[in-house]
């Protein structure tokens, strides 16, 4: 699984040190995808030795029933009764053990998905709010109109006392002091130049 990260801040040295000697440590851990053999064992050992704990138990209870000396008797339970109630109580450990262990991988695949998920929705309100601030009608660029974010932004300008926006190469303003102002400080737009916002 391929994850999206933003680029890191700058971290002091000390920090960066610790952390490098950290990945080395946890990448030396053995894990499932390593010793996928001692994941089968696990696998299949609870489902087995319930059924053969419980044979067991009834093996003793049959060799106890089927004869009349106590002597006799008394080994059979022992035998029988122990070994089958500890394989049975080792094979539920282990079968517990084992859905405790698919729980917990699911629980950590859902928890990166939701990392994903979250650090595209940073990456892309990032993106997004970048090209706001880039492309912000009323704070065009001084040196006339441009492009931001593929959006052409007008430079507006008026007379000293004028109320109409024009082009800063508007030909009613050349040669006269103008000031910037945005479409909101501005009656209507000029007929003849037809500034717009994009």
């Amino acid at each position: 699984m391929s994850t999206i990260t933003a680029p890191d801040a700058p971290t002091p040295a000390g920090e960066t040190t610790v952390r490098n000697r950290l990945t080395e440590a946890v990448r030396g851990l053995p894990t499932r995808a390593t010793r996928p053999d001692a994941d089968r064992l696990l696998r299949m050992a609870g489902p087995v030795l319930l059924p053969t704990g419980a044979v067991v138990i009834l093996l003793g209870w049959y060799g106890a029933a089927n004869t009349t000396r106590v002597f006799l008797q008394i080994p059979y339970l022992i035998s029988g009764g122990l070994l089958g109630l500890g394989l049975m109580f080792t094979g539920g450990f282990l079968y517990f053990a084992r859905w405790l262990t698919d729980l917990l991988d699911e629980t950590r695949l859902r928890a990166d998905a939701a990392q994903v998920s979250a650090e595209r929705t940073a990456l892309a309100l990032e993106r997004i709010e970048r090209t706001l601030r880039d492309t912000t009608i009323g704070s065009p660029p001084a040196s006339g109109a441009g492009s931001a974010g593929g959006i052409e932004v007008v430079d507006v300008v008026a007379t000293a006392k004028g109320t109409m926006a024009h082009r800063r190469d508007c030909r009613l303003v050349i040669g006269r002091d103008v000031r910037a102002v945005t479409f909101d400080d501005v009656v209507g737009p000029c007929q003849i130049c037809r500034p717009s916002a994009g």
